[in-house]
């Protein structure tokens, strides 16, 4: 993204990381005895289609239209 000057980037990035904190935060409670089995599935279901089916879509297309393929 930085290389083709997306100029998404740093929004993209800042929810990359906040999913990474997520994920350590789970962790952190299964590490503890919490079964999360519920708000596990729910987290990753809206990374998957709120995130991945159309957050990344946006920089796809902008690469796809300064000719990255």
């Amino acid at each position: 993204m930085t290389q083709h000057g997306y100029p998404g980037y740093p929004g993209h990035k800042k929810l990359h990381d906040e999913f990474v904190k997520q994920v350590n935060d789970l962790q952190k409670d299964f590490d503890e005895g919490k079964t999360l089995p519920v708000k596990t599935s729910q987290f990753l279901r809206d990374w998957l289609t709120n995130h991945i089916l159309k957050v990344d879509q946006q920089y796809s297309a902008f690469l796809n239209a300064n000719g990255v393929r």
